[in-house]
């Protein structure tokens, strides 16, 4: 196919894994990229050799040959610039989360006409393991889903000599705290593994900042969540079960199930010790038997090339993304109910 001629805006940690993703696929050319800080500029065209970059987004956006971007810098200012390349015809890839809120995505929904437009919470779904699971889970070996379960608290390590960028857990500039950098990857991964049948309808939640004495671990500004978690009920009564916590007074702790009423499968999104997915199979005489069906080592590699590869070939395809607007407003209203509930200390109703 044609190489899709790529432009990315934000050249940042996030933005240099998109440039190197793209800049080692046959079916995307890197045209450009944009950084408001000359010293990711310089990186960016050393590294990634984009043919031209420029020091402002507004700047990229009006390069006529640059036909797609990628939105790869803090979630307050993604709506804008998502609207602002749409109206000049171009597809668009939003980092994760793919907006402040669902108002927002909608806005997004609407100016988007025929053009491409995908998310980055994706990324979990191009683990090596993903399709044995999901072919597993749409032959019916689990019966009727009963819940799916996330627990996954990071502890907190020695104080670091610098805290983490002040973005992460500011609500004026990403939305929100773990619930939207780390859990809307979980949701993602586990609403595609269950092919995207699961419609959430009621939350009832809780979020705490960082404890005091963790205080000076993150930036001073912060004033989002690093700890939460949310029971959901869907429309067909599955429920949603997630905890997702960093900078906790835990140890290390990560689990990701799916349980249904002829089985269950233990699972691991992302790891850097080997992935075991173990499936348990309901058995009148055994009771629950158990058998690993997966086993290996996975990289992150996969994580990081997925989005933008996917993304620049559906586009030539002319098919949506892996997680497109319909998909990132599901996870965006659950997210935003979440918020809400959490905020509110009553369950929230998905309308």
């Amino acid at each position: 196919m044609e190489p899709v001629r790529l432009g990315v805006i934000g050249c940042g940690v996030i933005g240099k894994k998109h440039m190197d993703s793209a800049a080692g696929a046959d079916h995307i050319d890197l045209v450009a990229a944009a950084d408001l800080v000359e010293a990711n500029r310089v990186e960016a065209a050393e590294k990634f050799r984009p043919r031209r970059v420029y020091a402002s987004a507004e700047e990229l956006l009006a390069d006529g040959e640059v036909e797609a971007v990628v939105l790869a810098l803090p979630t307050m200012v993604r709506t804008k610039l998502a609207l602002a390349a749409l109206s000049k015809g171009k597809h668009v890839l939003l980092e994760k989360p793919a907006a402040m809120n669902a108002a927002d995505l909608r806005r997004i929904m609407a100016a988007r006409g025929k053009l491409t437009v995908g998310c980055c919470s994706s990324r979990p779904q191009f683990k090596a393991h993903v399709p044995i699971v999901k072919e597993l889970i749409a032959s019916g070996r689990l019966g009727q889903i009963r819940e799916l379960h996330v627990r996954c608290l990071g502890g907190c390590g020695a104080k670091p000599a610098k805290p983490g960028p002040a973005w992460r857990l500011r609500r004026d500039l990403n939305g929100g705290g773990i619930l939207v950098n780390w859990g809307c990857y979980d949701l993602d991964y586990l609403m595609g593994l269950t092919g995207w049948t699961l419609r959430p309808r009621v939350v009832l939640a809780q979020a705490w900042a960082a404890p005091p004495a963790f205080a000076r671990h993150i930036d001073p500004t912060s004033d989002a969540e690093t700890h939460f978690t949310a029971l959901v009920r869907c429309e067909g009564g599955e429920a949603i079960s997630i905890e997702r916590g960093e900078f906790t007074a835990t140890g290390k702790q990560n689990g990701w199930q799916i349980v249904g009423d002829a089985g269950s499968l233990d699972l691991t999104m992302v790891s850097d010790d080997p992935i075991r997915i173990t499936h348990y199979a309901a058995d009148a005489e055994k009771g629950a038997t158990e058998r690993v069906i997966y086993d290996a080592t996975e990289g992150w590699g996969e994580m990081h090339a997925g989005p933008v590869r996917d993304f620049a070939a559906a586009i030539r395809q002319g098919r949506e993304p892996l997680t497109g607007l319909e998909r990132s407003l599901t996870l965006q209203r659950l997210t935003d109910a979440i918020y809400e509930s959490a905020r509110s200390g009553s369950a929230v109703t998905i309308g």
